[in-house]
């Protein structure tokens, strides 16, 4: 049941998929051993958390992402989930973004980060757009039990 709604709503949601894999898999490379955050693109990353706490940050949110696009209407509707991972991920590449704008070098960074988080901040826009829906169909199915 659960892959064939995942077949039905992937190539609808296949951004937000692709977006949840970057973050994990930042993650994935985060958790190495190399420094990353040595970097001058990465400082406004590490003035906020270690390099060990993204690292967390992004393998818990990428997974929770996956997840709730994997399960998203299957047993129940989880726009709100997908609308609220969509955000923080958008967060999370605006600060990319910046930090790879204000380090003083040129780096491909500056064409990925900003669009990054423009896209997920569209995917939070379409989630909450679908929680809106679901809002409406449950108080409208709450007044008219028949």
């Amino acid at each position: 049941m659960l892959i064939v709604h995942m077949n039905k709503t992937f190539r609808v949601r296949s951004n937000e998929w692709f977006m949840a894999a970057v973050v994990f898999l930042w993650g994935v490379v985060l958790i190495q051993p190399q420094e990353t955050f040595t970097q001058p693109s990465y400082s406004i990353l590490a003035q906020h958390a270690s390099e060990d706490t993204w690292a967390i940050f992004c393998l818990v949110g990428g997974s929770l992402r996956l997840l709730a696009l994997a399960i998203n209407g299957a047993m129940r509707p989880s726009p709100h989930v997908r609308a609220v991972l969509a955000f923080l991920s958008a967060f999370f590449f605006l600060q990319l973004a910046f930090g790879f704008l204000t380090a003083g070098t040129l780096s491909t960074g500056l064409a990925v980060y900003p669009a990054a988080a423009v896209f997920d901040f569209v995917n939070a826009l379409h989630a909450i757009g679908d929680a809106a829906d679901v809002d409406r169909k449950h108080k409208e199915n709450a007044r008219d039990p028949a």
